[in-house]
């Protein structure tokens, strides 16, 4: 049996990493060093993210790459990214009006969460609603907890009533409004079991 363990080694975060030090004093030859991504990594990932639904142009990958290289190699900003540019045409151009990708996580993950709401149409209420519960959830939700609790949320379900037909007469969140906005944050939830229970 061999057990792997990721560990951190950093000096900025002294406390975290003295769980390297101690494993490392009991096995001071087991350790493999994880080196930070490349450039030719994150194209790899990005050639392999649109295997799976989507073909960019050359010029739309080199730009991601290009802004890759500017956030650091962090693979959360590429898988971000990826996200945001999969909805491009084919004629868009990278780093021209909407099509400009922001350079540190923080920032592109709120420009995500901006684009769910212009571009794709979800009330802005619904998608903050949805993270906030998310992350204040101790353990996570399921996803029939989670869709009752919007169901019980008054902004929501205000939001959402004059757009979607029969809300106001069923008093529940439309299944189609939850499956839509979920297929889109599916890339960024982990599901996981507790209680035999599947939790996002």
């Amino acid at each position: 049996m061999r057990l792997v363990i990721s560990v951190l080694k950093d000096a900025t975060y002294k406390t975290d990493s003295e769980i390297y030090e101690g494993l490392q004093n009991q096995f001071p030859a087991g350790f493999i060093e994880i080196a930070p991504l490349t450039a030719k990594d994150g194209r790899d990932i990005l050639i392999a993210l649109e295997g799976q639904v989507c073909r960019l142009r050359d010029g739309q990958r080199d730009y991601i790459i290009r802004q890759f290289e500017t956030s650091s190699y962090s693979p959360l900003w590429l898988r971000t990214a990826f996200e945001i540019a999969k909805s491009w045409k084919s004629v868009d151009q990278p780093g021209e009006d909407r099509h400009v990708l922001a350079t540190d996580t923080t920032g592109l993950i709120a420009q995500f969460i901006d684009e769910l709401t212009g571009i794709h149409h979800h009330e802005r209420q619904l998608v903050t609603r949805v993270l906030g519960y998310l992350a204040a959830s101790k353990n996570g939700l399921s996803a029939k907890e989670l869709t009752e609790v919007l169901s019980d949320d008054a902004t929501v379900m205000g939001a959402i009533s004059s757009h979607v037909y029969g809300v106001r007469d069923t008093g529940m969140l439309p299944p189609s409004v939850w499956v839509r906005l979920s297929r889109q944050l599916s890339p960024f939830f982990i599901e996981k079991r507790f209680d035999e229970q599947p939790l996002l």
